[in-house]
């Protein structure tokens, strides 16, 4: 296959020569150097591929401009700027008109999350402001007491200037608490200095029921969890350093045989991504196995935190990266997207987008499910094994699987007869999950070899023309009989599909997942961690020994969260809390503080099904009582009289359990944690403390921090 080669570029007339060195002189005499440079005023430069970067001006000269941002100094080359606005700080104009948002919405969160902002932004003043704004309505919005320096002694607030006090008499933080030191007596509530009286009390949490935890096994849980929480801080600082990196303009530029990819982090992080970057092309270039790939490095840009990425590309906090197919970049940045996305497969998905657009000639030419199903086959679909150092694909994603299935069972699902024509402005999140299982199927299904003929046929199609359903349905039925078949082979396929265990439990009790990033330390003796017989939103379960069912049992889930512009609180109301007021009772939701962590705090319990019945009798009663008996026609076999039922007859079956429910809920950008108990209604409240037990040791790891 032929392609076009670049059109050179032309010399520029000599005529213009002399205009040219006349335009720079003038520039030299216009422009401000080093002399003329105001520093500390606040400037705009605006780039001329259109971007902004915002910051305080350090050095002006007729090469460059240095401006100091949230993550440090940045130069810029003059040949690569459009304009540079002087005057007011722009980020101060930003936060006032954020700050009537905020006090058109009325909520105490639009306030904080502003504070947060203000305080990337470096506005110190004004993230105070915010803060305090979001306290004047609801006093005990935890997140902005501890932005302000608050803590609580023993469950009242007390100030920075009282916390500071406290530390210095060797007080010590835990979590949003100070506790004495050894020995020392606690303030009564509301003695400290500072203390809000008045104040609404925390939502109460269950203690732990005495005589269900054993204390010798309580002090080995707290010295495991206390090792633990040393663990990350260690392993957190490192982090921050990484996270700090260096600023773009000193960025760590790498060349290996395929790439060329720029990282502003620390100089571990760039090689390690060049390497990972080397091993997908490689995976890639097997799997797609074309002939005709243009040469040329590609353009891998990843920076050192999200906020940057965000402040340098425009983007919001729900993107973890994109690709752009006309100057053949990736973007993204180091360190977590979402609840269990990496930047590996942030790269992986992106990267796949690369390549797509590297060997073929029009990607337009292909529709959304093969594009965007290869690029979760390979972004969700694959990891690496940190063991024998090399890329695995063709895994299941579970969050993927736990979508499809219920789609499917539901028969919500796209069918085949029109996910291949689907117009890309109808492709949702659901769509990307319908198009990875296809693939999956086509790939991996007990008729594979048919299945990737049919791939290999219509992608070559689409190398030559713009392909799309009637393509696929000619191909489906060559080579399944027909698109009916081949849909029905591939919902029984899938359905039949378990994901691969979540992560595994170590010697101390913890069950540790590096796929799904988190931890949780279980109960101890009389209780087992269970990972088969799941379902594929369970990622695992923690069960009492000898206890047969699934009346009692406390579970991690992965909720699945399609909208990823869905704010937390719209999922908790709309998706959450609807759905549970559909299939239960007395369903209760609220957020909460656990740990260093804000989840929603929900409880249910199973409907009544007596009162159920007894309702259904009532209707039927007020609607037949006025109709006579029904007479026993030809065929019937009149009731037996009263008192005289057939004494072999079946037993009637026992009443189904009712349970009650509790569960911390953790939301994503695409989806959500929940940590969950579930326990006969007689029987909770002697163990809702040994579920209180588990979720207090719930924590996000990063060691999978790639």
């Amino acid at each position: 296959m032929r392609f076009l080669p670049r059109r050179p570029l032309r010399a520029a007339p000599r005529r213009g020569a002399a205009l040219a060195l006349l335009l720079c002189l003038l520039g030299a005499l216009l422009a401000p150097g080093d002399l003329h440079a105001r520093p500390d005023e606040s400037v705009v430069v605006v780039l001329k591929d259109g971007s902004e970067l915002m910051g305080v001006l350090v050095k002006e000269t007729e090469e460059s401009v240095a401006i100091r941002t949230p993550f440090g100094v940045t130069t810029i080359e003059r040949g690569k700027i459009s304009e540079v606005r002087r005057g007011e700080n722009p980020w101060v104009r930003e936060f006032r008109a954020r700050f009537e948002r905020a006090k058109r919405l009325r909520k105490a969160e639009a306030f904080s999350e502003l504070g947060e902002w203000a305080g990337l932004k470096g506005l110190e003043a004004e993230r105070e402001r915010a803060h305090e704004e979001a306290l004047l309505i609801d006093p005990e919005h935890e997140i902005s007491r501890l932005a302000l320096g608050h803590a609580r002694v023993d469950g009242a607030w007390v100030d920075a200037v009282e916390v500071e006090r406290l530390l210095d008499r060797g007080w010590r933080r835990a979590g949003a608490s100070l506790l004495p030191p050894a020995g020392e007596a606690r303030p009564a509530p509301g003695s400290a200095r500072g203390a809000d009286s008045g104040s609404r009390p925390s939502p109460p949490t269950p203690a732990p029921v005495a005589g269900d935890i054993d204390p010798e096994q309580e002090a080995r849980r707290a010295r495991l969890l206390e090792k633990r929480r040393r663990d990350r801080e260690e392993f957190e600082a490192k982090r921050r350093l990484e996270f700090e990196g260096v600023p773009w303009s000193d960025r760590h530029r790498i060349k290996t045989r395929n790439y060329e990819l720029h990282c502003n982090s620390t100089r571990e992080v760039a090689e390690s991504y060049a390497k990972i970057m080397e091993a997908l092309y490689a995976e890639l270039s097997k799997r797609f196995n074309q002939k005709h790939i243009r040469r040329g490095r590609l353009p891998v840009f990843i920076y050192r935190n999200q906020q940057e990425f965000m402040d340098r590309n425009g983007m919001s906090r729900n993107v973890g990266g994109f690709y752009s197919p006309r100057s053949e970049q990736v973007h993204a940045f180091y360190g977590p997207f979402g609840m269990t996305s990496t930047t590996y497969n942030v790269l992986a998905h992106e990267g796949t987008h690369q390549f797509q657009g590297r060997i073929l000639p029009n990607m337009t030419n292909l529709n959304n499910w093969v594009i965007e199903g290869f690029a979760v086959y390979f972004g969700d679909g694959s990891r690496i094994d940190y063991k024998r150092k090399k890329i695995v694909t063709g895994l299941i994603p579970r969050d993927r699987l736990m979508v499809v299935q219920d789609r499917m069972r539901e028969g919500t699902v796209q069918p085949l007869s029109k996910l291949a024509g689907l117009p890309r402005n109808r492709f949702g999140g659901a769509e990307y999950a319908d198009s990875w299982s296809l693939l999956y199927f086509l790939i991996n299904g007990p008729e594979k070899e048919k299945g990737q003929e049919l791939i290999a046929r219509y992608w070559l199609a689409g190398c030559e023309q713009r392909v799309g359903q009637k393509e696929f349905d000619q191909l489906a039925e060559r080579y399944f009989g027909s698109v009916g078949e081949l849909e029905r082979e591939w919902k029984e396929f899938i359905l039949a599909l378990e994901p691969e265990p979540a992560g595994e439990v170590d010697d101390d009790g913890a069950f540790t997942s590096l796929d799904y990033m988190f931890e949780i330390l279980g109960p101890g003796a009389g209780w087992s961690f269970q990972q088969s017989g799941l379902k594929s939103s369970e990622l695992v379960a923690i069960t009492p020994d000898g206890v047969e069912g699934s009346d009692h049992r406390i579970l991690v889930k992965l909720l699945s969260k399609t909208d990823e512009l869905q704010s937390a609180e719209a999922f908790a109301n709309d998706v959450l809390l609807a759905g549970l007021e559909k299939r239960y009772a007395e369903v209760e939701l609220e957020q909460v503080t656990l740990n260093e962590y804000h989840p929603f705090l929900c409880q249910w319990v199973d409907r009544d099904p007596e009162a159920g019945k007894k309702d259904a009798a009532e209707t039927e009663e007020a609607s037949g009582s006025d109709k006579e008996p029904e007479e026993p026609g030809p065929g019937k076999i009149p009731p037996p009289p009263e008192g005289e039922a057939d004494a072999e007859a079946t037993p009637p079956e026992p009443p189904p359990v009712r349970r009650r429910y509790r569960a911390y809920v953790f939301v994503g950008v695409t989806n959500a944690y929940m940590l969950q108990c579930e326990f006969p209604i007689e029987e909770f409240d002697r163990h809702v403390g040994t579920f209180e037990q588990v979720a207090r040791s719930f924590a996000k790891i990063f060691r999978n921090r790639w």
